[in-house]
């Protein structure tokens, strides 16, 4: 979670198809190997936290820490009154976050009917402790958040390392991996 939200199943070595949000992708390929993912996205998670940061809700991200896919798509804040306060606005845009990310998991959940055993998230968003709890309570499942939360990179370093040599197999690379 970052500048979008995306949530990704693995599905194995076919494609999975839908025509109500989530879109097929190729994880990775290493040597014959194909492996697939069905992703769902949320493209303006950061870009809600920016805005509200460029609005003087706040000015550090850090002092936040205290199943569709349509464009058109826009966000509103109802039920304002005299008395909300900064504090309101921001908490509701971070619990928007946190039911989107729920609205993904339920479209993953019925599209794939793929057991999913573990959740790992990563990106600067997930370093929001308030987001994280939130999405974990209304998944009812623990999440697991590496130490290290931009992980991007850090992927294709391994997968490039695999394909070079550098490491023999992916056991050897799950060792490496450390969460909070």
């Amino acid at each position: 979670m970052g500048t979008g939200t995306f949530m990704d199943i693995n599905t194995g070595s076919k494609p999975h198809t839908s025509v109500t949000g989530l879109y097929p992708l190729v994880g990775w390929r290493m040597g014959s190997e194909v492996v697939y993912l069905a992703e769902g996205n949320a493209a303006d998670t950061g870009t809600a936290i920016k805005w509200a940061q460029e609005l003087g809700l706040f000015s550090d991200v850090q002092e936040t820490c205290a199943p569709l896919n349509d464009p058109k798509a826009c966000a509103s804040l109802m039920g304002l009154k005299p008395s909300t306060t900064k504090s309101h606005l921001v908490r509701a845009i971070l619990e928007s976050v946190a039911f989107r990310n729920k609205q993904l998991y339920e479209t993953m959940l019925r599209e794939t009917r793929i057991p999913i055993t573990k959740i790992r998230v990563d990106g600067g968003v997930s370093s929001n402790d308030f987001i994280m709890q939130l999405t974990a309570d209304l998944f009812g499942r623990k999440l697991v958040r590496p130490q290290h939360h931009e992980r991007s990179c850090l992927g294709a370093a391994f997968v490039a390392g695999l394909e070079a040599g550098f490491w023999s197999t992916q056991e050897e690379l799950k060792k490496l991996q450390s969460s909070d």
